[in-house]
């Protein structure tokens, strides 16, 4: 298997991503991703890059990372400006770093999708630490990540950022005096 990264989802089939992401969230979806591109709400300017991770096994997708090159801590619903003071001070970047979450959206779920198998899932994050080991980066986030992955990544010393999300249920209110 190889790794890659794309600086536009434009660089990968439609087809390709959505069979991999399309039953995670909407937000995830080619379209969507397309459209925030599209619109210039991801790039170098909002500090929102597009880097996204494409593994590769004969020429075919078999895992998609959609990730992000991330030049400030903005649009992320995780504060981690402190992390960014503490490297400043130390004389060190902390900018460029990597994140895999929505932008501008703190939803729950995968952020590593893989073909239908957990050996697909950790040889792609295997790759994936490699390659960051010869990138230009602070750190690799993967935001609002459901337990599951985050405790596959904790095995391969990822560090777990503990949060506490409020959700709301509409229990059938059809207006505020319902509420």
């Amino acid at each position: 298997m190889k790794i890659s990264s794309v600086d536009s989802i434009k660089l990968v089939k439609k087809n390709e991503w959505d069979s991999l992401v399309s039953n995670e969230s909407p937000l995830f979806d080619y379209e969507f991703l397309l459209c925030l591109e599209n619109s210039l709400c991801t790039n170098l300017e909002t500090g929102w890059q597009p880097n996204h991770f494409i593994f590769k096994k004969n020429e075919n997708i078999s895992s998609i990372i959609p990730a992000y090159k991330k030049f400030n801590s903005n649009g992320e619903f995780v504060f981690d400006h402190s992390w960014a003071n503490a490297y400043y001070r130390l004389g060190l970047q902390y900018y460029p770093k990597f994140l895999s979450a929505i932008p501008f959206t703190p939803v729950n779920g995968n952020r590593i999708f893989a073909e239908n198998s957990d050996s697909r899932f950790v040889e792609s994050i295997k790759l994936l630490i490699d390659r960051l080991k010869i990138e230009n980066s602070s750190s690799f986030h993967f935001n609002f990540i459901n337990k599951k992955q985050s405790d596959k990544l904790h095995h391969f010393g990822f560090l777990k950022r503990l949060g506490i999300q409020y959700h709301w249920i509409n229990n059938n209110y059809s207006s505020f005096n319902d509420f």
